[in-house]
């Protein structure tokens, strides 16, 4: 019995008659034992399922390939779903990829700026620096140029107080030396006038003492130098004197007197006269 419900099993899916019929023929067909009674009844079926309309078999194969088309579309859109899906998650990842790309690109500009910052902050640095060493060489520079100045001042200073003494000292010199010619003057005019008392008659006795006391060369000074713009200023003066011409007559005091008459030079005849 447990056979013959196995191999009647799956024909009885089959709608009807036709599955009943389909059950006999597979029992007569396995099954010796048969009995006389379903062979009648299969062949009973058989005549009957010549009457089966066709359009219930038209209608089962338009279910089937309605049931195929439906699965066909189920296929497709889960095809079209798996595809969409694997389109998204390419989405995301290339979202994902963006994003990372945008923040190493982000990481990036953030470490060329603290580059730049430090950059600048060492190049400022370095600025203040030059700055201060300028300004240390300028102040150096400024109190060199100050002792500099000072100790041209002070040598100025020592220069015009040795000039000052030097002067001092010639005018002293000179004071002295005016003095001692004095002294020596009156002392040749008085032995001149113990000698030999002028006769009061006599004119030119000052003169001729003068002359004696060159002569005897007692009073001279002794020789001092000349300082160079005095020297320049004689020299000069000596040099200028040759430009003026010698007047044909020179006055005197004693043409007020009326003794004597002026001198007279001239310069075409080649000689002189004097009074």
């Amino acid at each position: 019995m447990a056979r013959r419900d196995e191999i009647t099993a799956a024909p009885m899916r089959l709608p009807g008659k036709l599955g009943r019929l389909a059950v006999l023929l597979l029992a007569s067909a396995l099954l010796p034992g048969f009995s006389a009674s379903a062979q009648a009844q299969q062949a009973q079926l058989m005549q009957q399922a010549q009457f089966v309309p066709q359009a219930q078999f038209a209608q089962q194969a338009q279910q089937a390939q309605q049931a195929q088309q439906a699965q066909q579309a189920q296929q497709a859109q889960q095809a079209q779903q798996a595809q969409q899906a694997q389109q998204a998650q390419q989405a995301q990842q290339a979202q994902q990829a963006q994003q990372a790309q945008q923040a190493q690109q982000a990481q990036q500009a953030q470490q060329a700026q603290q580059a730049q910052q430090a950059q600048q902050a060492q190049q400022a640095q370095q600025t203040q620096q030059t700055q201060q060493t300028q300004q240390t060489q300028q102040t150096q520079q400024t109190q060199q140029t100050q002792q500099t100045q000072q100790t041209q001042q002070t040598q100025q200073t020592q220069q015009t107080q040795q000039t000052q003494q030097t002067q001092q000292t010639q005018q002293t010199q000179q004071t002295q030396q005016t003095q001692q010619t004095q002294q020596t003057q009156q002392a040749s005019a008085a032995s001149v006038a113990t000698r030999r008392p002028p006769r009061a008659s006599e004119v030119g006795h000052a003169t001729s003492a003068w002359l004696a006391l060159q002569r005897s060369n007692t009073a001279a000074a002794p020789a001092q130098p000349m300082l160079g713009a005095e020297a320049g200023l004689a020299y000069q003066r000596y040099l200028d004197s040759f430009k003026a011409k010698i007047p044909p007559l020179f006055g005197s005091p004693m043409q007020s007197q009326g003794g004597g008459s002026p001198l007279q030079v001239q310069y075409s005849g080649g000689g002189s006269s004097s009074n």
